[in-house]
């Protein structure tokens, strides 16, 4: 399928996921198809890169081309992308020469490698200019999440306020998202960050005095509250990866102790603590003894290499049915109505097939109400005699009218 509408799936998409494994990518496929709901992937170039990358071997063009082939819901932006942020230290002008071809988006990260405010300034600038003279189709992220480089309320402003100035109209258009830092860190498989309102709405204001919109990394492991408080209070997309790789692997850890499988977890750890990945995620203190939690924390970097897995054939229909229900629940927390609180403990009631019937002809209209779908011919005509006017009382409208649009393409 051609994705359609780009800019408005990644301005839409509140959740920006790691592609952590061809599961987690098939199961958010599956999911924006039967919801039609918007998502943008993030691989950073680890996961996925120009010649390869440890999730499913997959390349950027490879990985491209098989998102795009199954849905039109997903966008694709490069995460950390640029010098210093792939396997081995290099420009990521290579990097970047592939992204501009088969991504939608690229975040331009230099902190890493170069933290200085005027040195990031500079490899921010050259690398957008870079990129939009290889495709201008393009669209950006800039800044950089806590974690690399920490921002002042005041670098931020003055860090856009510089990109304004001294970019070609254009490209500065391009850019959509701003990264704001509100206090996340992780650690192990927690989040230890502090959150910090005030600097969060200070960061919010920041980026729509500039019309750009707030993103926020490391959102992993937040519990329902601490979503939904961001995004009350206008943040407008959060960056999940880890924790997708954390809870597929617990998945399969899970299925190994129940069938007593110690071979294989000896193995599953063997192949963790000889990756070395798991280091980046602990503390100094942590144990290495500790098999189930290595396993936990880097078990994902590892996916491609577990055959053993080949024979617990239901194995892949747990994993996407356990991360389908996931999906569903975080698509929960932004659902606009859940901001008044009080609707999330209502349970709606679905009367039984018999009782639904009706002997008056008369049609009804309300969703949940109807266990049949309307007739194709009254839908269609439906479609054909709406107006403008008829939005004018429907919450999320431009959601709607865009779902509709779908439903024609």
């Amino acid at each position: 399928m051609k994705s359609i509408l780009t800019k408005s799936i990644l301005t839409k998409s509140k959740y920006c996921i790691g592609p952590m494994s061809k599961e987690i990518v098939d199961s958010i496929i599956n999911y924006s198809n039967d919801e039609k709901v918007y998502f943008t992937f993030i691989p950073s170039r680890r996961q996925i890169e120009w010649n390869g990358g440890y999730v499913n071997n997959w390349t950027t063009e490879n990985f491209s081309k098989y998102v795009k082939s199954k849905s039109k819901y997903i966008a694709i932006q490069r995460d950390h992308g640029g010098c210093g942020q792939g396997l081995n230290d290099d420009d990521g002008f290579k990097s970047l020469q592939y992204d501009c071809k088969y991504f939608d988006s690229i975040h331009l990260d230099p902190w890493k490698k170069y933290q200085n405010f005027d040195e990031g300034l500079k490899w921010t600038i050259n690398m957008l200019n870079y990129c939009y003279n290889i495709n201008p189709n393009l669209y950006y992220e800039v800044g950089t999440e806590e974690a690399i480089r920490k921002f002042t309320v005041n670098e931020l402003d003055l860090f856009l306020k510089k990109l304004e100035n001294n970019l070609d109209l254009n490209i500065w258009n391009k850019i959509l998202f701003c990264v704001i830092q509100s206090g996340t860190s992780l650690l192990g498989t927690k989040n230890t960050g502090i959150f910090n309102l005030d600097r969060m709405k200070k960061m919010i204001l920041i980026t729509e005095k500039y019309n750009k919109l707030s993103k926020e990394h490391n959102g992993d492991y937040l519990d329902k509250s601490n979503i939904k408080i961001r995004f009350n209070n206008k943040l407008s997309s959060i960056n999940i990866a880890p924790e997708f790789g954390v809870f597929q692997t617990k998945i399969i850890l899970n299925k190994l102790i129940e069938y007593k499988d110690e071979k294989n977890i000896n193995l599953f750890y063997k192949l963790c603590f000889e990756s070395g990945k798991w280091k980046k995620w602990v503390s100094k203190d942590f144990n290495v003894t500790n098999k189930h939690k290595i396993i936990e924390i880097s078990g994902h970097y590892v996916f491609t290499k577990l055959l053993f897995l080949k024979k617990y054939q239901n194995i892949q229909n747990i994993i996407l049915k356990k991360l389908n229900d996931k999906l569903t629940k975080m698509n929960g927390y932004i659902n606009v109505f859940y901001k008044k609180e009080w609707l999330e403990d209502v349970i709606r009631i679905h009367p039984g097939r018999g009782s639904q019937e009706i002997n008056n002809n008369r049609l009804r209209q309300h969703r949940a109400e109807r266990l049949e779908p309307f007739p194709e011919l009254f839908f269609n005509k439906f479609l054909k005699t709406i107006n403008q006017e008829d939005f004018r009382y429907y919450p999320n409208t431009h959601d709607l009218r865009e779902i509709l649009a779908l439903s024609l393409s």
